[in-house]
């Protein structure tokens, strides 16, 4: 509940906080086939992805735990005539009722505080990605959940495969301050079973 109200706070102050996405993941995403492709957009915040994932041509779902949030990226999207599902929940409870060709973790899966919740994550993404569908994450490169996630990937019964792997560098605005960032970006698929 604690990082819910910061994040509705941060949200109210500021409008479009995190900026644009990142280049890296407009090119992954400019260069796959979006029609009649499913996305979900884990952690969308005020919707910098989920909008751009919209422009595309994706049909677009958002989870996050903010309701300003959610709200803040309805709003933008109606102004663009586009059309996003918003969902405020979390997404390591709520029930999905539907299956993903793509899902973007932007800057969550370190958010989860333990080992157990990034396994849980991935067994509940596994669940809901479509046959050979893929995953991307960005989290911090420093970050231990990097070599977690890889590791459980490589070893899970749940069949993932890693894509790439790469990094990306950005010095931008968050919140008001100039900062330099270091990401990790991880694409992986889900096995065809």
């Amino acid at each position: 509940m604690k990082q819910r109200t910061i994040e509705n706070f941060m949200y109210t102050m500021i409008k479009n906080g995190f900026g644009e996405p990142y280049k890296e993941v407009e090119e992954y995403f400019s260069n796959k086939d979006s029609k009649n492709k499913d996305v979900l957009d884990v952690g969308s915040g005020q919707g910098r992805n989920s909008l751009m994932l919209s422009d595309f041509g994706f049909n677009v779902t958002s989870i996050d735990l903010s309701r300003v949030g959610i709200k803040q990226m309805q709003e933008r999207a109606r102004e663009r005539y586009l059309s996003i599902e918003g969902i405020e929940g979390d997404v390591l409870e709520y029930e999905f009722t539907k299956r993903f060709d793509y899902i973007l973790v932007d800057m969550v899966l370190h958010t989860f505080k333990s080992k157990e919740n990034v396994q849980f994550f991935l067994k509940k993404m596994r669940h809901i990605i479509k046959n050979n569908g893929e995953m991307c994450m960005i989290f911090p490169i420093e970050d231990e959940v990097y070599e977690y996630a890889k590791g459980i990937v490589n070893k899970t019964e749940e069949q993932w495969v890693e894509v790439s792997s790469s990094m990306i560098r950005v010095t931008h605005k968050m919140f008001g301050l100039t900062r330099k960032f270091e990401f990790a970006m991880y694409v992986i698929k889900n096995k065809d079973v």
